[in-house]
């Protein structure tokens, strides 16, 4: 029997009150498939009101296939094939810091190394921009289904421009971020069902991959990175690589290194190596590190990148460049997905680039992401006896090993409690016994100042 209180005061009306309750059970689980219902007339003088609106409830989970109705006899529940609601059992069990929400506003020093700056977004510059493409009002119309071109025009430019890519028009693919030009490869090389990956590495990459039938192969990474003598043994024709900042130890993989795994993928057809240009933007030493799709004439790297930590991840806009050989099958075997991306959105971005706003953003966030970078690693530095230093000078976070033998979820926890968001390396381990100490990856780009100082004081003298 059904029993519940309706809110006379509520604003929702008595109807939809009833089916949120009832769709709500079912959900839950609580009401099971070919459960039957009271009838309308037993609920009604159950919940003291008139027929009507348990009528209208009854009709409106009919009709979103909730219940189903049996002549003389009653409504029934349906059959639910999912029932288990999103963000409760799933956010308990899941290993992966990277899928979990950590939101800036529950924690005192915000260390997530997957947030950026917001505070110096060109708000005033964007909202100008804005405004002048909503005045072209030629937005409203389709446009072109793989991506606008005046932006595959603008990242052609600033591509060759930073990273030494070369590339034509045709080559360019938009998507909403990394996640959707994932699945396009997926699709593109759905044949293929094996492909590497460095360990420790992109999780999210491997589950998108892996939720499109790959087997992944994990590859520990040595001292010289992957080798081909390692991708020959395992018999796999697609590599996934982050060779300008490796993600998440923030290596540097070196020029002979890099040669040798292009000599692997032109040795045979159907070879190909997935280039995430991981955090390319940000380099606080030297000069930038050559994208390896620069170094490739023959057309074995597939080019990744995003505007997540150039402006904001917000935006869930990526792109891709496809070797000119890949072109005919990807519009053969992919020609079905249109670019999810709004043409808005896209128009906003060609602009913001082409007046040279976005370089000139970039230039900026550059210096302050280096004096926080910096701060931090002054900071780490005065405890040489409790953390080792890894990964810095590139990227928004650096790698502090704790050097006491400390169990990692206690630290974890007790970060926590600091109000200190604090992630673990080891989650980005399929076998975390290759991590010898404890390590965490610590962002800087979103706490300010004084909160990298005090958040970095309290790890070190409190917790590691």
């Amino acid at each position: 029997m059904l029993v519940f209180s309706l809110d006379n005061q509520s604003n929702k009306p008595l109807y939809q009150q009833i089916y949120e309750h009832i769709k709500q059970e079912i959900m839950k689980g609580r009401l099971s498939y070919g459960e039957k219902l009271p009838s309308a007339r037993e609920l009604a003088s159950t919940l003291l009101i008139s027929r009507n609106p348990v009528d209208t409830a009854y009709e409106q989970l009919m009709a979103e296939g909730y219940v189903y109705s049996l002549p003389q006899k009653g409504y029934y529940v349906n059959e639910i094939t999912y029932i288990k609601e999103y963000g409760q059992e799933e956010e308990k069990n899941s290993p992966c810091f990277e899928e979990r929400e950590e939101s800036s506003q529950q924690w005192k020093y915000n260390f997530n190394p997957d947030e950026v700056d917001y505070s110096h977004f060109p708000y005033s510059t964007f909202r100008s921009v804005t405004r002048s493409v909503l005045e072209q009002r030629d937005f409203l119309s389709s446009g072109n289904p793989k991506g606008e071109q005046e932006l595959c025009k603008e990242v052609a430019k600033y591509l060759y421009r930073s990273r030494g890519v070369q590339c034509e028009l045709s080559q360019i693919v938009m998507g909403a971020g990394i996640g959707y030009l994932l699945q396009l490869l997926s699709v593109l090389f759905r044949s293929k069902k094996r492909i590497a990956f460095e360990e420790p590495g992109y999780v999210r990459a491997k589950g998108i991959f892996s939720s499109y039938g790959f087997e992944i192969v994990n590859l520990p990474i040595q001292r010289e990175g992957i080798t081909p003598e390692i991708l020959e043994r395992e018999g796999v024709e697609l590599c996934y690589l982050t060779p300008s900042h490796q993600f998440p130890l923030g290596t540097v993989l070196a020029a002979p290194e890099r040669q040798r795994l292009l000599q692997w993928a032109r040795e045979k057809e159907g070879r190909y190596l997935i280039e995430d240009d991981h955090d390319s933007e940000y380099r606080y030493k030297g000069k930038p590190i050559p994208a390896m799709q620069s170094l490739d004439p023959k057309g074995k790297v597939i080019y990744i990148g995003t505007f997540s930590k150039a402006l904001t991840p917000a935006l869930r806009l990526g792109y891709m460049v496809l070797p000119k050989e890949l072109i005919p099958m990807f519009h053969r075997d992919c020609g079905v997905y249109n670019c999810p991306v709004s043409r808005l959105d896209q128009q906003i971005i060609a602009s913001f680039m082409r007046e040279g706003y976005f370089e000139k953003h970039l230039n900026r966030m550059r210096k302050i992401y280096k004096e926080k970078h910096d701060i931090m690693l002054n900071m780490l530095q005065k405890y040489p006896e409790k953390v080792k230093v890894h990964g810095d000078y590139a990227g928004l976070y650096v790698i502090a090993e704790v050097l006491k033998r400390r169990n990692e979820q206690d630290m974890v926890n007790e970060a926590t409690l600091a109000g200190i968001c604090l992630r673990p390396l080891s989650a980005y381990y399929q076998d975390s016994v290759l991590l010898k100490k404890p390590a965490f990856l610590l962002g800087f780009a979103l706490p300010d100042k004084e909160q990298i100082q005090k958040g970095v004081s309290i790890l070190c003298e409190e917790i590691f």
